[in-house]
């Protein structure tokens, strides 16, 4: 167990980030007293809009998932929150639980929020002060945190607006396993698998060289957690019907990546920890950058 303080909420980032550099962490807890304008802080703001699209109802297209589409399945989460707080300040039901049972269960690797419990209070009688705990069953430090701080400031700042009496926030986060990862993706879709099938096709029948490489780019800019290969899958048949248009050695080695992509899905099922895991994305980043340089 780790434990870290700090007096602002970038600098307990920075904190877990450091303290996870060289290794995975397990049962981390973030913790901390501030003031309300700690909300509205430049470290806070510049992750407002992923932030938002985190917590909207309805999931954005280039999301495998968000917070906002499982908090909202049985009502409006924040408006619960303020109802159960203004009928009982020291509530122990003001929560928002992302998941339940038949969410986890039976789901393999499919993914599911890591951000499990969010839960607020107010200290004692008064309502100065507002609580906030949350627990994740696992948290990336270096991305997915500065996001996760952001989107908890949203509701602090959603409360503020309900309970104009607030001057500051006691925060505490549990995570059972936090690790860093500096390129990792946040379940964002990579561009090529947020793209429509029918533009890849076209792209390839007609030698758009530029938007093709860009399109293969964004599969070696990210860490993904999520193994999709539904774009590749779409531009590897294209590249069949045009194979007169490229080089074979660019279909082989699209080929190649997508075997790989499949061989670490299966690993994924049985670990999220594997030298082998660190293998085969490299591999498939090799292959990609090769992929890359011979289409012309």
């Amino acid at each position: 167990m780790e434990i870290i303080e700090a007096k602002s909420l970038g600098e307990l980032a920075a904190e877990a980030a450091k303290k996870c550099e060289e290794r995975t962490i397990t049962n981390l807890i973030l913790r901390g007293e501030f003031p309300y304008k700690e909300v509205d802080s430049e470290f806070i703001k510049m992750n407002d809009d992923v932030a938002q699209k985190w917590q909207t109802p309805i999931r954005p297209v280039d999301l495998f998932i968000n917070h906002g589409e499982h908090i909202n399945r049985f009502g409006d989460g924040k408006e619960f929150l303020v109802d159960e707080l203004r009928r009982k300040k020291d509530s122990n039901r003001a929560c928002l639980s992302l998941l339940n049972m038949g969410d986890i269960i039976g789901s393999g690797d499919k993914p599911i929020p890591s951000f499990l419990i969010l839960q607020f209070g107010f200290a004692e009688d008064s309502t100065d002060k507002i609580l906030v705990a949350a627990y994740f069953r696992a948290l990336e430090v270096s991305q997915f945190l500065p996001i996760n701080l952001s989107e908890i400031s949203q509701y602090i700042r959603f409360f503020k607006s309900k309970f104009p009496t607030i001057e500051r926030f006691e925060l505490t986060i549990m995570a059972f396993r936090a690790h860093l990862i500096r390129q990792f993706h946040c379940l964002r879709k990579a561009a090529i698998d947020a793209a429509d099938p029918v533009d890849i096709a076209i792209a390839v029948e007609r030698g758009h060289v530029k938007t093709i490489r860009q399109w293969i780019d964004s599969k070696m800019t990210v860490s993904e957690s999520v193994i999709c290969t539904d774009g590749l899958e779409v531009l590897y048949k294209a590249l069949m019907r045009c194979e007169e248009k490229y080089e074979e050695a660019v279909r082989n080695d699209i080929k190649e990546v997508l075997d790989a992509m499949k061989q670490l899905r299966e690993i994924r099922e049985v670990s999220s920890h594997s030298e082998l895991i660190d293998k085969l994305n490299k591999d498939i980043r090799r292959k990609l950058l090769a992929a890359r340089e011979k289409v012309k």
